[in-house]
């Protein structure tokens, strides 16, 4: 059977995707969609999302990553047809194939790459060559997708390369080889923090500067998805943001910029909470405490330092870095400023009665 975007129990990261009707659209990496089905131990005990690509060009594919149950990740790129199965012959594990001994399996999918050396962005003629559009799910005839309940809070990280995972798991400036959005700063935060979490990132651009693959400035992509596609906030809690690395403005400019985004943002999204961190290179962290002091009085308005030069000796963040130092201190900081001393309830987005519950999570 065929299951389509608009089935209650499939869930979209938010800010990340234009549903529409029975299809989702995405424009970069960083989305995300997650559900929990039995259907990989049914029938042929595969899924297989039907994508239509309409830009984009052979050999330079978006790369599809997923997670089954949060322990195993395959990788694949993203053409017309994209399978998923339970791997066999797993090393050490005690059941072949991997896990078929459970009863249904909590599958969390994402964009994880995108070229840099192609479009990334729509504009006149040019199209972006990452544009994918999931039609539909397929699975067995008899199977289920239940409930899944989400964190309580949603949260949507934006920049430019440490937001889209650069280098972060090889070398860099191998394209889609080492870049995974699964190991961004925002993707990682928010694991550590138990919330939803999608993120977005374009490798090279500033808050005044266009980036890689033509991607616009950040004070055009936060309110964007693609020319002229509106990115919606709506239901998403909290905003983090990591750019200004590559802006080469003076430090007035800079300050006005930070000004500019944070003020349009919060007065379209009043109770948004906007975190601002600083670039991880140890730049800007004068012009912070300026923009800090401003917004001192603001509980929805935040800038924070975020000054790992110590550690990363100019090379982007690695998953090394994010893992031994990076995201503990990042966490630390984050934390108290989005938690209060108290239990963070765990909402239920579907009434459905077949269900998969998480144990609720308590943060103090």
């Amino acid at each position: 059977m065929f299951v389509y975007a608009d089935h209650e129990n499939i869930h979209f990261s938010k800010g990340t995707w234009l549903l529409q009707e029975q299809q989702a659209t995405c424009y970069a990496s960083g989305a995300n969609v997650v559900f929990t089905t039995d259907a990989l131990t049914k029938g042929n005990k595969t899924i297989t999302l039907h994508l239509n690509l309409p830009n984009v060009e052979a050999g330079y594919e978006p790369v599809i990553a997923y997670n089954i149950n949060g322990v195993y990740w395959g990788y694949a790129r993203a053409l017309s047809e994209v399978v998923i199965t339970l791997p066999s012959g797993v090393p050490n594990c005690t059941e072949t194939p991997f896990m078929s001994n459970l009863p249904f399996h909590y599958i969390e999918i994402w964009v994880r790459t995108t070229s840099n050396q192609k479009p990334r962005w729509t504009n006149n003629q040019v199209k972006n060559n990452n544009v994918m559009i999931l039609q539909s799910i397929e699975v067995d005839d008899a199977s289920i997708f239940y409930e899944t309940r989400l964190n309580n809070l949603t949260m949507l990280a934006v920049g430019s390369s440490s937001s889209e995972g650069f280098g972060t798991v090889g070398k860099e400036f191998d394209d889609i080889t080492s870049n995974d959005a699964t190991c961004s700063f925002g993707a990682l935060l928010g694991e550590s923090l138990g919330i939803t979490v999608s993120t977005v990132g374009y490798g090279g651009t500033g808050l005044a500067k266009m980036g890689d693959g033509w991607a616009p400035d950040a004070l055009t992509y936060y309110k964007y998805m693609d020319e002229g596609i509106v990115r919606d906030w709506t239901g998403i809690d909290i905003a983090v943001f990591n750019v200004g690395a590559n802006d080469n403005v003076n430090s007035a400019d800079f300050i006005n910029l930070n000004y500019e985004l944070v003020d349009e943002l919060s007065g379209s999204y009043p109770n948004l909470t906007i975190i601002m961190t600083s670039p991880f290179y140890g730049t800007r962290l004068s012009e912070y405490a300026v923009m800090r002091n401003k917004y001192a009085a603001n509980n929805h308005i935040h800038f924070i330092d975020a000054n790992y030069q110590n550690i990363l000796s100019n090379h982007h963040p690695t998953i090394s870095n994010y893992k031994r130092y990076i995201m503990p201190d990042l966490r630390d900081k984050v934390r108290p400023l989005i938690f209060s001393e108290v239990s963070v309830s765990i909402k239920t987005v579907s009434n459905n009665s077949n269900y998969y519950t998480f144990q609720s999570i308590s943060h103090s």
